[in-house]
């Protein structure tokens, strides 16, 4: 088509002897390196491969999770569902889903190397825990939203990620502190709406 060669999973295209990886494919207007390598690495794989060594779950596919970066001065990078998609598809924050933001003056080491001032790490998160998507605004979010990408990726829980110990100081610091927000604002929630909260609610 006009928009590019169209590949399945394994970047196979109508010709079944054929795949086709990078910016010649259909890949929704993505055209990033690194999901072009990635692409070539699920291609090359399913044609040198048996058939019986790609089946079962986990197996690589194009329809992954692409981080997104803008290599500008500040970095801007995302990844996941955007704030505005989350807002279309769950409604505004508090009920389904929260927003966390840590700004530039909360990342010690951020200040310490005089990043830019309007840096900050925005995290969304459902109310089940998983996170959604992420936003990361710094000198370094390149390297930052791999972190948001693995979570979103594997369907982590943020309890999870708040219980890992980051390093201090250092840029993922300032995501672990999303991360430890919002499983308290997750925790909070999930309790004032369980027996615990009516118990609660009841005594008031």
């Amino acid at each position: 088509s006009a928009r590019g060669i169209a590949v399945n999973r394994e970047c196979r295209t109508s010709n079944p002897r054929v795949w086709a990886a990078g910016d010649c494919c259909d890949n929704g207007g993505d055209m990033s390196s690194h999901f072009a390598g990635w692409q070539a690495f699920v291609a090359s794989r399913a044609a040198l491969l048996p058939w019986y060594l790609r089946m079962g779950r986990n197996q690589p596919s194009i329809f992954t999770v692409v981080p997104r970066v803008t290599y500008t001065t500040p970095e801007v990078a995302s990844c996941g569902l955007s704030e505005s998609l989350v807002r279309r598809f769950y409604g505004p924050p508090g009920r389904r889903w929260t927003n966390v933001r840590v700004d530039w003056k909360s990342q010690d080491r951020a200040v310490a190397e005089m990043d830019h001032p309007d840096s900050f790490v925005e995290v969304y998160v459902h109310r089940s825990g998983r996170v959604l998507g992420g936003s990361i605004v710094s000198n370094r979010a390149g390297e930052m939203i791999s972190e948001v990408a693995i979570a979103v990726n594997l369907r982590l829980l943020v309890k999870d990620l708040a219980m890992t110990l980051h390093p201090y100081p250092s840029y993922s610091f300032s995501v672990h502190k999303a991360w430890v927000e919002a499983a308290t604002i997750n925790l909070v929630a999930n309790l004032s709406s369980g027996p615990v909260g009516t118990i609660v609610s009841i005594g008031k």
